[in-house]
């Protein structure tokens, strides 16, 4: 029985993590509408954070020129408002920076400040709504300083000061990608926690700010830095985020397989020694030597 616990918990255990695999959402950046050679450069930007502002940079590592025009580039709102920002106080944030630096810290302070005091019904009006993770991601500068609203599924969120909160919020054409979503208000009667099962299903609108590095338990990455006024949830319906059916096909059927070997082959070993131990409890009975048959001498 032991042998054959043991065979069976690394099947259990991969059937489960493919499972969890294919609840989660995953995208191929190819398929969302971006050319080989773009994917390819994304996945070296949320891969490849930098450490210091002033290191130098590798080519098409992370900063990306924007083009003269394409997919994605922001219209000119029509209306002028106090929610704008004064685009001189973004010149010293670098993108794909670990936290945020000193010499980004007053324009922090100061769209954190802006936010805090800007209404709602003022950044709506200037928000863009239409700009994909992976748009805003390989055109950072083009959109820095401008008012995004993001609807996905928060699933960590957690207070930071008195003050403040930090969401992480995916959505369905991020996959795994998450932004970091820091909010300047406070949030009545909302569920905090770094795994929040169901997600919160809400919007978020406020300033793209960078592309901030962070570290994860076993690797680096890169997420949009949004600075919000505050969330609205909104109702529970299917997740946007939600994968794809075939997402991580092929792995559950390598766990089904690989667990079925493992039944198959425990049952074989626990068959074989059950056979031993039966022998060694029951051992053949030893008969004693007969004398040999002469009785055919005695026949006529």
């Amino acid at each position: 029985m032991i042998i054959w616990a043991m065979s069976l918990l690394p099947a259990l255990l991969i059937l489960g993590w493919s499972l969890r695999q294919a609840r989660l959402p995953k995208t191929d950046f190819v398929s969302e509408g971006l050319t080989a050679e773009e994917a390819q450069r994304l996945k070296r930007i949320l891969k490849e954070p930098r450490a210091d502002a002033n290191s130098p940079l590798r080519d098409d590592a992370v900063r990306v020129v924007a083009a003269e025009s394409g997919v994605g580039e922001p219209p000119t709102p029509q209306q002028s408002s106090d929610a704008r920002l004064d685009k001189s106080i973004l010149m010293a944030i670098n993108d794909n920076t670990f936290g945020v630096t000193a010499a980004e810290k007053p324009a922090y302070d100061a769209i954190l400040s802006k936010v805090r005091n800007t209404s709602l019904a003022e950044l709506e009006p200037l928000a863009h709504k239409d700009v994909p993770f992976a748009v805003l991601m390989l055109d950072a500068d083009r959109f820095r300083g401008e008012v995004l609203t993001i609807e996905g599924d928060i699933r960590r969120l957690n207070q930071v000061t008195d003050k403040s909160f930090e969401a992480w919020l995916f959505t369905a054409d991020s996959g795994l990608n998450p932004y970091r979503v820091v909010l300047a208000s406070q949030l009545a009667d909302m569920r905090l926690g770094d795994d929040l099962q169901p997600p919160i299903r809400a919007r978020v609108t406020g300033y793209f700010f960078k592309r901030f590095s962070y570290a994860t338990a076993n690797d680096f990455h890169t997420a949009p830095l949004l600075l919000a006024k505050t969330l609205t949830p909104l109702a529970s319906h299917k997740s946007a985020a939600a994968p794809r059916r075939n997402n991580s096909r092929s792995l559950t059927f390598l766990a089904i397989g690989i667990l079925v070997t493992l039944v198959i082959g425990g049952l074989a070993v626990e068959m074989i020694v059950r056979r031993r131990s039966r022998r060694r409890e029951c051992p053949p009975e030893e008969t004693p030597d007969s004398p040999p048959d002469f009785s055919w001498l005695k026949r006529p």
